[in-house]
């Protein structure tokens, strides 16, 4: 039981080094990733296949710029040698406002503790006085619709 609530406590510190480089628009947040971690963002359908992809795509993005991020809610699961870690988070960019849900696992790597997979997902739509055209904008890039015959008494 000491070797779950000390790997928590690991976990929870390196959440916090991350959001805190993540706030301040610091590159080094992208070092709080495994070299192979499996990363799918605000939008993607397909992972990012380690942390060199992810920076690549990302960085221009989240470097340089400060932003504030609040987690509402979060729930720390250690399971073996990982952690499962679900939590809400607010996100705050200029003048837009978004929410997410994120689930990431953390593990022992090469390296130390890191994050080995992270989904990230959009609850609703981000608000702001900059929406919709702002380059700062949260933007979704593949919404797809599918409808539903009505089969209600049909026969079968």
């Amino acid at each position: 039981m000491e070797q779950q609530s000390e790997l928590r406590e690991r976990v929870l510190s390196t959440l916090d080094n991350s959001a805190r480089a993540y706030m301040n628009g610091d590159a080094a947040f992208f070092n709080y990733f495994a070299k192979d971690a499996t990363i799918y963002s605000v939008g993607s359908t397909e992972p990012f296949a380690g942390r060199d992809d992810y920076r690549k795509k990302f960085e221009a993005h989240l470097t340089g710029t400060r932003r504030e991020e609040t987690v509402l809610d979060r729930t720390v699961q250690i399971i073996g040698d990982k952690a499962v870690v679900t939590q809400t988070a607010q996100i705050k960019q200029d003048d837009i406002t978004a929410n997410v849900r994120q689930t990431y696992v953390l593990g022992e790597t090469s390296e130390g503790l890191k994050v080995v997979h992270l989904h990230t997902t959009l609850l609703g739509s981000p608000t702001g006085s900059e929406l919709p055209d702002s380059p700062a904008a949260i933007r979704v890039l593949s919404e797809k619709i599918a409808t539903v015959p009505e089969t209600l008494g049909v026969a079968q």
